[in-house]
């Protein structure tokens, strides 16, 4: 056993293992110990109250309130908390908004969903927007809001002012999508580490080149995540 774990080769191989393992290591203590303020939003759902063949389109009619409207779309939308700090009430600078552009007409706008079951939550509307009233959320804190809207064009916009936070994102897995490209580079990186020695069978220059490439890494996920 001893004389396997002198041979240069396996030498290498540990080296690369250890790496990779220090990487990851320091991956999962930097994503633990972050402390961020982030809110996201998530379009759960836009789906059409009525689909019909264009030909019988013209003989069926949608009313509201005893008032004829087109396209109509339920559309349901979560807020969520996806940082890992609390967001205060007070700190809304400017509430949640969700707009449609100057077509779509909001009808109707209500709480769907809340988690916890004892967030309390309510939103105002308008034809044009639609307010979330400040209130406190909580990591992983989520609230689903449900409207029904007219000549649904495209996906709202959702707008706010809240210190600490500066954007609200839409949820497409950035992040994961963000880890994959950093994973897909380290491994390229040590593979290009691994041809090296196994040219030049230079093993101390080889090693200082992968810890180079692991420390790139680190310094990718901290700058990136």
């Amino acid at each position: 056993m001893w004389g396997i774990l002198s041979d240069p080769t396996c030498q290498f191989i540990i080296v690369i293992l250890l790496t990779i393992a220090a990487i990851v290591v320091s991956v999962i203590i930097y994503l633990k110990q972050r402390q961020r303020r982030s809110l996201s939003y998530e379009i759960v759902s836009a789906t059409p109250l009525l689909s019909v063949e264009e030909d019988i389109k013209k003989d069926l009619q949608i009313s509201y309130k005893g008032k004829p409207v087109e396209q109509v779309h339920l559309v349901m939308i979560k807020i969520l908390n996806s940082g890992s700090l609390p967001i205060p009430s007070k700190d809304y600078e400017q509430p949640i908004t969700l707009s449609f552009g100057n077509q779509t007409k909001i009808l109707t706008a209500e709480i769907a969903e809340t988690n916890p079951d004892s967030l309390e939550a309510s939103i105002d509307a308008s034809d044009r927007h639609a307010i979330l009233v400040p209130a406190l959320l909580n990591q992983k804190d989520f609230i689903t809001i449900k409207m029904l809207v007219t000549k649904y064009r495209s996906e709202p916009n959702v707008s706010g002012r809240i210190i600490g936070v500066k954007e609200i994102r839409k949820v497409v897995y950035r992040y994961f999508r963000r880890l994959v490209l950093i994973v897909i580079g380290g491994v390229a990186l040590d593979l290009i580490c691994v041809m090296f020695y196994f040219y030049t069978l230079n093993l101390p220059l080889a090693v200082s080149f992968l810890s180079a490439a692991g420390l790139i890494e680190i310094l990718a996920v901290i700058k990136w995540v």
